[in-house]
């Protein structure tokens, strides 16, 4: 839940959030476009190894993860090789968000999206953790 503080000239008011999760969780070997490889994700550094480099009673995890940086589903038919949704959206920079999941928990109205990817140069594109934020009287049962 988040408290979001809603205040007008006449009168304060608090109303109450959901944060709606619409990412899909990434796991070690999920093939999540067919023809394109499973992201790894392993150890770079374990705890039981990072303790050869710190003081007693230090450990830490340190998680490499390998993936394609385009994965899912697509919103161009890939069946003719042709990307005319991709071409016209990016020729005009209209990033594109794809991939989502929970789709249905969002309201057609009262709900604000949000979508931060990694800043990456030099990718066209890369995943995001994506979420909606619903004021309570707009969530869906």
């Amino acid at each position: 839940m988040i408290n979001d503080s809603n205040s007008t000239a006449t009168s304060t008011a608090t109303s109450t959030a959901t944060l709606v999760d619409l990412s899909h969780t990434v796991e070690d070997g999920l093939i999540t476009y067919k023809g394109l490889p499973a992201p790894v994700i392993c150890d770079y550094l374990s705890r039981r190894d990072s303790r050869q480099y710190y003081g007693e009673n230090t450990e830490f995890h340190i998680g490499k993860i390998e993936m394609v940086a385009n994965t899912g589903t697509n919103i161009d038919d890939t069946e003719d090789g042709l990307r005319p949704v991709h071409s016209t959206l990016l020729a005009a920079e209209i990033p594109i968000v794809e991939h989502l999941t929970n789709l249905s928990s969002i309201p057609d109205l009262g709900s604000r999206f949000s979508a931060v990817p990694v800043k990456v140069r030099a990718f066209g594109t890369f995943p995001v953790r994506a979420f909606a934020i619903v004021e309570n009287e707009n969530v869906r049962r």
